[in-house]
């Protein structure tokens, strides 16, 4: 009989066993007996243990043979069985990988391993190791059962799904997204004429509450992630001509490679706003990271997004960026920094402006603070069209925009499924034609929470 054919086949653990340790759930170790316990250098356990204090005693018992049994692959395949059932994860798997040193095919250190690896996080080689299991001709009809059982609990982690509501509530200072000037000049040829903006079509200034609900699955597998998600999101305020309704959908898929990851975002949004259908965007984006042991990983990521105003086919565009940036950890700080070119394609020769690029910067931050972590961004953009924007505003300069943004959220869990958040963000934009200048400030309280 080979020693492969004796370590499956003889074993002493009961079907009481399946339920007697606080990590492995459907472990039984296999503990040979006869010529496979023919082992000098350490005193047998007549019956193992049910409880893991049991293992912890058995494990100490144990640890004063480790010098005497080097070469005992038995040996360490029941030591880091008692260190894995007592809690020592990492103990146990360099114990039962000491075990499959001296005996790759010692089935009891095979289980256990595998198990091991599945409580480190390592489950795609957790899954593999059960499957070799599996496939075995001289696994025991009895274990069969157990291990395809654990089998499908495993290959079930691989997919996680997730719902997701998150309310806030707070005040902006420009619930439309309007402008704040109260009059605009019109240059006629020999004159200017200024004109008042009505008061309803300026910047307005309320409560609001907004809500979203959404859905995600994760499909997980060794070198990738596939992510599937839909959304919809409701803002409902005082000013009742701003309220607004969104629904979402993306798919993202994630590579991992030795030096590199690699992730491909799709997502199209649809927004109706006051009462009417508003606009469809279709975004796909590619990100290249590279991995490198320095504190700071760089990355590429160029975008490209469609844009339909449904009811002003004039205003569509199709809008590229290339951006680049760094993704930095220094002790408790994430420092991510981004620069942007962006080139927006007029899609019809009627949109006012025609053509028009630019650039961005941004600055995020990340540190934990309190029981939470405490996050920020500074933001700061510039873009000028290329064509006229309209020939009597300006003089029919061609327009051009520079934004500044500045956001602060504090965010804490209050359980492991729920968090509460509150936040500020402000934002200013200046133009040279007076129509496109704006300002706002929000603050929010917000609940969040995942089930």
């Amino acid at each position: 009989m080979t020693p492969k054919r004796t370590m499956l086949s003889r074993s002493n653990c009961s079907r009481e066993g399946l339920n007697n340790t606080l990590k492995v759930v459907g472990l039984c170790l296999l503990l040979p007996s006869g010529a496979a316990w023919a082992e000098n250098c350490f005193s047998t356990p007549k019956n193992l243990p049910n409880t893991p204090q049991g293992w912890k005693t058995l494990q100490e018992s144990l640890k004063k043979d480790t010098q005497h049994c080097l070469k005992s692959s038995v040996f360490f395949a029941l030591y880091g069985a008692a260190q894995l059932n007592s809690g020592q994860l990492n103990e146990a798997i360099e114990s039962l990988e000491r075990a499959l040193l001296l005996d790759p095919n010692n089935g009891a250190a095979l289980i256990d391993y595998a198990s091991a690896l599945y409580y480190s996080g390592q489950l795609f080689a957790a899954i593999d190791l059960n499957k070799q299991l599996l496939a075995r001709e001289d696994l025991p009809a009895n274990l069969q059962p157990m291990l395809n059982k654990r089998a499908q609990l495993w290959q079930s982690k691989t997919l996680v799904q997730q719902r997701r509501i998150d309310v806030r509530a707070g005040h902006d200072s420009n619930l439309n997204g309007a402008t704040f000037i109260e009059s605009i000049t019109l240059n006629f040829p020999g004159q200017d004429i200024t004109l008042p903006i009505e008061e309803n079509t300026r910047a307005v200034a309320g409560r609001y509450i907004d809500v979203s609900i959404d859905q995600e699955s994760v499909y997980h597998s060794a070198f990738s992630k596939q992510t599937f998600s839909v959304g919809a999101n409701l803002r409902a305020s005082e000013h009742s001509d701003s309220n607004y309704f969104q629904l979402s959908a993306a798919y993202t898929a994630q590579y991992t490679q030795p030096k590199r990851i690699w992730n491909w975002d799709n997502a199209i949004d649809y927004l109706h706003y006051n009462d009417s259908p508003l606009a469809l965007t279709v975004s796909s984006t590619l990100k290249h990271q590279w991995l490198t042991n320095q504190a700071c990983q760089p990355f590429i990521q160029p975008s490209l997004e469609h844009l339909t105003v449904i009811e002003q086919r004039e205003l569509n565009a199709l809008t590229f960026k290339a951006r680049g940036g760094l993704l930095c950890r220094f002790e408790r700080n994430i420092i991510a920094t981004r620069v942007d070119y962006i080139q927006d394609y007029a899609l019809s020769s009627a949109r006012p402006g025609g053509d028009s690029n630019g650039w961005s910067v941004d600055l995020q931050w990340q540190r934990p603070l309190f029981k939470g972590a405490i996050s920020g961004e500074l933001k700061y953009s510039q873009v000028r069209d290329q064509l006229s924007y309209n020939e009597l505003l300006d003089n029919g300069a061609r327009r051009e925009r520079v934004r500044k943004e500045f956001s602060l959220e504090y965010s804490q869990p209050l359980t492991t499924k729920s968090r509460f958040n509150v936040s500020l963000s402000k934002q200013r934009q200046t133009s040279n034609i007076d129509l496109f200048k704006q300002r706002s400030t929000r603050i929010s309280v917000g609940f969040n929470k995942t089930f």
